[in-house]
């Protein structure tokens, strides 16, 4: 089976190059070829579902979000496990104060968009702050299971993993995942 992805994908490469010799245009307007090929093969189905990243990143007034997940696949026996990291790269002071406890939250959602399961459940109120000096950054572990709000198990499927600080004006990073 790597055989036949290998022999598709260098199809689809020497298609690519054919493309950019034989037509003007493509050559004026096609800037990243690899890029290019890369689209086609996702395209035809030619990335193994291993393609999928783990990591997402934003940049935000001088402030990185970054989502880091061990794979794209999970049991979902299992739990969900991961780090959600904020890291001041701006040149002055970031505060942020939050109605509760928690900082951090996450919704895994279906293809549709529905929630399914989001974290927290249950939210402690009392205020907290984040205050991160330049060059400092936090980062916060993702733990939870795959169940929904009433305790019955998600389904195996594909699913788009959220998370996000607790509080307006903050990015959404997001994970396309599979549960097995």
């Amino acid at each position: 089976m790597q055989i036949e992805a290998i022999q598709e994908r260098g199809n689809v490469m020497s298609i690519n190059r054919r493309l950019m010799l034989s037509a003007s245009w493509l050559r004026t307007y096609l800037i990243l070829p690899t890029a290019t090929a890369l689209l086609i093969q996702a395209g035809c189905g030619l990335l193994d579902e291993e393609d999928r990243p783990t990591e997402a990143h934003v940049r935000l007034d001088g402030i990185a979000y970054t989502l880091r997940l061990p794979s794209s696949f999970f049991d979902r026996q299992g739990s969900l496990d991961g780090t959600f990291e904020v890291e001041n790269l701006s040149g002055s002071s970031f505060h942020a104060t939050f109605s509760n406890m928690q900082q951090v939250g996450w919704e895994l959602k279906d293809r549709r968009g529905r929630v399914c399961t989001s974290w927290p459940i249950v939210v402690s109120p009392a205020l907290s702050a984040l205050i991160l000096e330049v060059g400092d950054r936090k980062v916060y572990s993702l733990s939870g299971s795959f169940a929904d709000q009433q305790g019955n198990p998600i389904p195996p499927g594909s699913y788009r993993l959220e998370v996000f600080l607790l509080r307006k004006r903050t990015p959404r990073l997001a994970l396309d995942v599979a549960l097995e």
